[in-house]
């Protein structure tokens, strides 16, 4: 399955970082914006709607009103109910809960 497929196969879906202290969670919508909460687990947090795009090499760039990516994800994959994605040369594993 290719990126686009993916995520709109992910759409209103939350996905949550598999990580012990660091919050990542992203539910993209259909109009290329994406709401996030990030932060620290037990720490400060924000939650901004950024925006993103899927690249003709199939990657996923979600990206600030000004247009500084903040994430580029790479190598997506989906295992059951986990998104496996290479970020930054480092793998991370969401989680998804899908709306009901």
């Amino acid at each position: 399955m290719n990126a686009n497929s993916l995520i709109n196969s992910l759409l209103q879906a939350k996905l949550e970082l598999q990580h012990e202290s660091t919050l990542e969670q992203f539910c993209f919508t259909g109009e290329g914006c994406v709401v996030a909460t990030l932060g620290a687990k037990k720490g400060p947090v924000y939650g901004p709607v950024l925006n993103y795009r899927v690249t003709e090499d199939d990657v996923v760039e979600i990206f600030d009103h000004k247009g500084t990516i903040i994430y580029r994800w790479e190598q997506l994959q989906m295992q059951g109910e986990l998104l496996k994605v290479v970020c930054k040369g480092k793998p991370k594993t969401f989680s998804v809960t899908r709306p009901l």
